[in-house]
């Protein structure tokens, strides 16, 4: 029934892997340029800068499989093609950021996160739709709490990177703006990790309920085989 849904949504989940992967390697990269501020090491900005490479390989890569996962989706559920452009928004306004390393660069950034937000709440109410019509409620109610949860936690994150970057411009101690930067990632980690969550749960069940009727019809088949009366032949 949802087949193009259920390829789209397993791109979806790789892109969820990548993303957390992603956010996981920038924490990672924050905590050795926080150990490298007291002696600047050398080791220390080598490995800051590895991970942070890194970061942004699988960052790629997470916004490669959205793209991919949504447009695939949106053959079986319109919603998801909105949540196509908006990915690809997030990817123009991440470049702009990089380019432009001062106060609009900023702001570009910030745009970003929003574009990244409303991303992943239209394909979570894509795939509230599409539980709403395998009259999944279980699931339908589960997409309900983890939309909170995400939008809460990824506003949060938002704004802290945002405050971060801005106090980074404005040259105020690395400390505190690299402190910030580890504690977007940490909040970020979590509003990824809730939607991975759902995101693989969402993959079993659509593909149960795709290729569950073919079976039913098979048992049926054989019910109805099974219950026809046996015609006599002593008539």
């Amino acid at each position: 029934m949802f087949k193009n849904a259920l390829e789209g949504v397993k791109k979806i989940y790789y892109s969820a892997v990548c993303g957390v992967a992603s956010t996981a390697l920038s924490l990672t990269a924050a905590l050795f340029a926080l150990l490298g501020l007291g002696g600047s090491s050398t080791f220390s900005v080598l490995l800051t800068g590895l991970f942070g490479g890194l970061a942004f390989i699988t960052a790629l890569a997470s916004f490669i499989f959205e793209i991919l996962g949504c447009y695939e989706c949106s053959k079986d559920k319109k919603e998801f093609m909105y949540a196509l452009y908006l990915s690809v928004l997030g990817i123009v306004m991440t470049g702009l950021a990089i380019v432009f390393n001062n106060f609009a660069g900023s702001i570009f950034s910030f745009i970003a996160s929003i574009s990244s937000l409303f991303t992943v709440v239209i394909i979570l109410r894509g795939l509230m739709s599409v539980f709403t019509d395998l009259d999944d409620k279980e699931m339908v109610d589960k997409g309900r709490k983890v939309l909170i949860i995400h939008s809460v936690t990824f506003i949060a994150a938002a704004v802290i990177e945002f405050v971060s970057g801005i106090l980074a411009k404005l040259e105020v101690k690395t400390l505190i703006v690299t402190l910030l930067s580890i504690v977007a990632a940490i909040i970020a980690i979590v509003s990824v990790v809730f939607f991975l969550m759902y995101v693989k749960e969402s993959v079993s069940h659509i593909e149960f309920s795709t290729f569950k009727p073919k079976s039913d019809d098979k048992l049926e088949q054989v019910i109805d085989v099974e219950s026809k009366p046996v015609e006599s032949n002593n008539e």
